[in-house]
C-alpha cells in the first residue's frame, strides 16, 4: 500500500517548478481559489462568530431608518459625477470584469494544463490560455452557482432569525443564529467547494456538459469523500508551511531594507530613504505575488493529479490504509 499523497505532492511540486509559464495563470486563479477549502472554512468560521455584530448593525440600520438615508446618499453620489468621473467609473467596471474573465480563464487553464502535463501531453502557454478561454462560460457558471448556493442557504438560515431579532432582540436569538449558521453554512460551503472543483475538472478535461459535470462531481465526491477531506487537510498544512516560508523570505530580504530606511531617516537622507522604501515595497509586493502564484499553481496541479487518480482507479484514504495494515497478520505486512 503506497502513499498517494506524497507522490501527488512531489509530482505537483515538480510540475509547478518546471512549467514556470503556469505562474502567470496562478496569479489570477488565486482570486477564485481563496487559499484552499480549509482557509475558506476558517474565513466562514470568523464570519459566523461575527454574527452578533451583524445583527446589532442590522438592528441599528432598521431602527434609524438608514434605508432612506442610504438612498439619498446614493443619489448625491451619482449627481456629483462629471464627465471624467463617469469615464473613470466605466473604466473601473471594465477592469473589474476583465479581471473576473482572466481569473476564470486562469483557473480553467491551470486545471487543463495540469491534467495534460500529468498525462505526458505537450502543453505550452498558448495551449493553457486557449483551454481557459474555451471553458470560460461553464467554469464561470460553476463558480457563480457555488457562491450563490452558499449565500442563499445563509439567507434561508439568517433572514427568519434576523427578523425575530429585530422584533424582539434577545441574546438567545443571537446565539441560535451563530450555532445554526456554523452547523449548516460552514460544512455546506466546504461540500460546495469540492463539488465545484471536481465539476470544473470534468468540464475542462472530460468535455462534460454543465449538468453532466455536476452529476459526475457528486458521484466522485460521494465515492471519495474521505480522500477529499484528507487532501484538504494536507493542503492546509502546505499553505501553512508556504506562509511561514514567505514570512522568512520577507524577513531575510525586506527587513535589512527596513533597517536601512530607519538609519537613513536618522541621518536625514530623505531622498535616499524614500527610494529605499520604494524598493522595499516593490520587493515585498513581488514576493507576495510570486509566492501566491506558485502556491496557486501547486494547489491546482495537486488537485488535478488527484482527480486523475480518482477517475482512473480506486484511491484508498490514508486512514483506511492504516486500518487495513494493522488488521493484516504480521507475516503479510
Amino acid at each position: 500500500m503506497t502513499s498517494i499523497y506524497r507522490t501527488i505532492l512531489r509530482q505537483a511540486l515538480k510540475i509547478m517548478w518546471s512549467c514556470k509559464y503556469l505562474w502567470f495563470f496562478g496569479i489570477f486563479a488565486i482570486f477564485l481559489s481563496s487559499g484552499g477549502e480549509i482557509n475558506s472554512a476558517i474565513d466562514h468560521f470568523y464570519k459566523v462568530f461575527d454574527a452578533s455584530s451583524f445583527l446589532d448593525g442590522l438592528k441599528n440600520f432598521y431602527n434609524h431608518s438608514m434605508v432612506v438615508n442610504a438612498g439619498n446618499n446614493l443619489n448625491t453620489f451619482f449627481n456629483g459625477f462629471n464627465g471624467w468621473g463617469i469615464l473613470l467609473l466605466v473604466v473601473l467596471i471594465l477592469l473589474f470584469f476583465f479581471l473576473i474573465w482572466l481569473s476564470v480563464v486562469s483557473q480553467a487553464g491551470l486545471f487543463g494544463a495540469a491534467y495534460k502535463i500529468y498525462k505526458k501531453q505537450s502543453v505550452n502557454f498558448n495551449d493553457t490560455f486557449a483551454m481557459g478561454r474555451q471553458n470560460f462560460w461553464p467554469t464561470l457558471w460553476l463558480n457563480l452557482l457555488s457562491r450563490l448556493v452558499i449565500y442563499v442557504l445563509w439567507l434561508i438560515v439568517a433572514v427568519p432569525l434576523a427578523a425575530l431579532y429585530l422584533s424582539r432582540p434577545a441574546e438567545m436569538v443571537g446565539n441560535i443564529f451563530i450555532v445554526l449558521t456554523f452547523v449548516i453554512w460552514v460544512p455546506v460551503a466546504l461540500f460546495i467547494s469540492f463539488l465545484m472543483k471536481y465539476a470544473v475538472l470534468f468540464v475542462v478535461n472530460k468535455k462534460y456538459t454543465f449538468k453532466e459535470a455536476l452529476q459526475a462531481a457528486w458521484q466522485l465526491f460521494r465515492d471519495n469523500w474521505l480522500v477529499s477531506i484528507e487532501m484538504v487537510i494536507i493542503m492546509f498544512f502546505v499553505n501553512l508551511l508556504a506562509a511561514i516560508a514567505l514570512i522568512l523570505a520577507v524577513m531575510v530580504l525586506v527587513l535589512p531594507l527596513a533597517i536601512l530606511v530607519f538609519l537613513l531617516g536618522m541621518i536625514n537622507f530623505a531622498g535616499v530613504m524614500y527610494l529605499t522604501m520604494l524598493v522595499a515595497v516593490i520587493l515585498l509586493v513581488f514576493l507576495m505575488i510570486w509566492g501566491g502564484a506558485m502556491l496557486s499553481v501547486f494547489q491546482h496541479v495537486a488537485w488535478a493529479i488527484l482527480f486523475v487518480r480518482m477517475t482512473e482507479g480506486k484511491v484508498l484514504a490514508k486512514i483506511i490504509r492504516l486500518i487495513a495494515r494493522r488488521s493484516l497478520p504480521v507475516g503479510e505486512v
